[in-house]
């Protein structure tokens, strides 16, 4: 009798799982970076993302690990906490404050000398407010533009 019982509970769940829909990830862009802090033991640089939501719902975000690196070079990464929402096939900016090896980015920046872009990659997990999936890996490469 409990075997019964259990089966029917499991092939409930896997039919109900099956009508959920799935979140398909968000688009994302690095669209600016800036220098937001520093002193002699640590640099904390701004970056400026976008985030475009190909979802028919409201994406809910509690906060955010990422890093960041240019060049094929990791020199950043940290963590932010201001919560957020990306609104239902909609797109929105954020920012995130990142800790920065100086010194790496000096050496990527000298290696690009002449260029007019650098690559970039940056990655991490966003951690979502509410759903059955409460992180959602990201990895977006581009190329940021040198002024």
């Amino acid at each position: 009798m409990h075997k019964f019982m259990l089966s029917s509970v499991a092939l409930l769940l896997a039919g109900c799982a099956s009508l959920l829909p799935r979140l398909v990830p968000p688009g994302l862009e690095v669209v600016g970076v800036s220098l937001a802090g520093s002193d002699l033991a640590h640099t904390q640089i701004a970056v400026q993302l976008h985030v475009t939501n190909p979802n028919a719902r409201a994406i809910s975000v509690q906060g955010i690990d990422c890093s960041l690196a240019l060049a094929g070079t990791q020199f950043a990464q940290g963590r932010t906490d201001a919560p957020f929402v990306v609104p239902a096939s909609g797109e929105t900016d954020f920012q995130v404050t990142l800790n920065a090896d100086l010194a790496a980015a000096m050496g990527v920046m000298l290696g690009q000398l002449g260029a007019k872009d650098v690559p970039y990659t940056v990655s991490g997990q966003a951690h979502l407010a509410e759903g059955l999936i409460r992180n959602l890996p990201f990895r977006k490469d581009g190329r940021l533009a040198l002024r």
